[in-house]
């Protein structure tokens, strides 16, 4: 496995086709083809529920660029606490509206004709507390569209525009696919509200992701003073065109993740974690990621998540022992330019499945070779949209891909540990049935 990633890795760098790199490496961990998995395919049921209700998300989009452009200095507000693992997946992200933002970081700069999104990730959990937001956001008089399932929503509800993430019930059970489902139409949302707000003659301001040339005079100057910014444009972006370019890499995306590949890697790093699990160690999860910053303690599986964005030579030396598996799901290689990840893991000793995407431009920072990799199928600019005004492109799939692969794989490891123990359950009965048959 460590020759086969290194291979794969010159390889990538030699043709510049990351698939092909993908497509080695998910070959070189062994194994044959599994079933698709029922993430993915819960998944696109509600990917396809998203088609369908284009015409709603367009309309919620065209309201609040109405809104913003009759009042500037207007908010967009994206509460934090309750909804933490949606607010970090749409929040100072590679290609995200700089204006969105907890309206608690601003409380001087609220007004009354402020744009809301929230999400509930299920109603049985989060949905009291968000209710709350909800009322307080429609008595400051805010046009709240709210990302949810039409299923188990409260009698009496009252938002402007409920995009529903086509949760059976509304349980907790389904939480991780709507958290997945939620984020995918608030990003259909945020590229429809910025052509609609073309059609009026403006555009918003667009963060930059960080790996680019750049990035730092993009961002310094919407970040620090003009996070509202409003430039002005004479190309009018049809309605559904910019969410047309966003299926498509969804629809991209979704190959790959029922790729032989992709099963084929899921299934030997979950078999890799589950056999650790099994003889008695301790499997751990960390991640620097936005959305999956918060979903990785939500798990099926008996994995231990701890936060390992800041500070990583202390995270891990805090959390992680000698022999311990690690599952560290990474963004453009195992170490980025603002954190050693890479180094701080390798220092600990521990097993490793990682998955990043790989770094191209600096190999060394694609180390420590881990024992199982699943490749993530994203690149750079880390955003899918063209855009016909800075910083060219918008609307990042890199966070829906990430959740999706952590949810196959901690599916697949509580599946083979479920496997494990109906087979010892099993030989038991046996031994018991034969025992009473020879008189013991």
């Amino acid at each position: 496995m460590l020759t086969a990633f290194s291979s794969a890795i010159r390889l990538h760098r030699a043709s510049a086709t990351l698939w092909l790199l993908l497509v080695v490496v998910g070959l070189a961990a062994g194994g044959c083809s599994t079933a698709r998995s029922p993430v993915v395919s819960e998944f696109q049921s509600r990917y396809a529920l998203s088609h369908r209700q284009l015409p709603k998300i367009i309309e919620a989009a065209d309201a609040a660029a109405a809104q913003i452009d009759a009042h500037p200095d207007a908010c967009i507000n994206v509460p934090y606490r309750v909804q933490s693992g949606f607010a970090e997946e749409v929040l100072n992200r590679a290609g995200g509206l700089a204006n969105a933002l907890p309206s608690i970081e601003r409380r001087n700069q609220t007004t009354p004709h402020d744009v809301s999104l929230v999400s509930v990730r299920a109603w049985d959990d989060d949905g009291d507390d968000m209710l709350s937001i909800i009322e307080e956001h429609k008595k400051n008089g805010w046009t709240v569209v709210l990302f949810a399932s039409e299923a188990g929503k409260p009698e009496g509800l009252d938002v402007d525009y409920l995009i529903d993430n086509g949760g059976a019930d509304g349980s907790l059970a389904h939480g991780g696919i709507n958290t997945i489902a939620n984020s995918v139409n608030a990003w259909l949302w945020t590229v429809e509200y910025a052509a609609a707000l073309t059609r009026r003659g403006r555009y918003p301001g667009v963060l930059m992701s960080i790996f680019l040339d750049g990035n730092e005079k993009h961002n310094a100057f919407l970040q620090r003073k003009n996070r509202k910014f409003l430039g002005e444009t004479d190309v009018a972006i049809p309605a559904g065109e910019l969410a047309e370019q966003y299926f498509a890499s969804a629809d991209r995306m979704i190959k790959s993740l029922n790729s032989e590949a992709t099963t084929t890697e899921i299934d030997s790093a979950a078999a890799f974690a589950a056999e650790h699990i099994q003889q008695g160690g301790e499997a751990k999860v960390a991640t620097c990621l936005h959305m999956l910053m918060f979903e990785i303690f939500k798990t099926a599986s008996p994995i231990t998540a701890f936060h390992g964005y800041r500070g990583a030579e202390k995270a891990m030396e805090a959390n992680l022992d000698e022999g311990d598996l690690l599952i560290w799901i990474g963004y453009v290689g195992m170490t980025t330019p603002y954190e050693d990840y890479g180094g701080a893991i390798a220092a600990r000793n521990v097993k490793l499945i990682s998955s990043f995407t790989p770094d191209l431009e600096y190999p060394e920072r694609n180390q420590p070779t881990p024992d199982r990799y699943i490749a993530q199928h994203w690149a750079l600019p880390d955003a899918e949209v063209k855009i016909p005004f800075a910083p060219d492109y918008m609307a990042p799939i890199s966070g829906i891909e990430q959740a999706l692969l952590f949810r196959m794989l901690d599916g697949a490891i509580a599946t083979k540990l479920a496997d494990a123990a109906d087979v010892v359950a099993a030989d038991v009965v046996s031994a018991d049935a034969t025992d009473r048959r020879s008189g013991g």
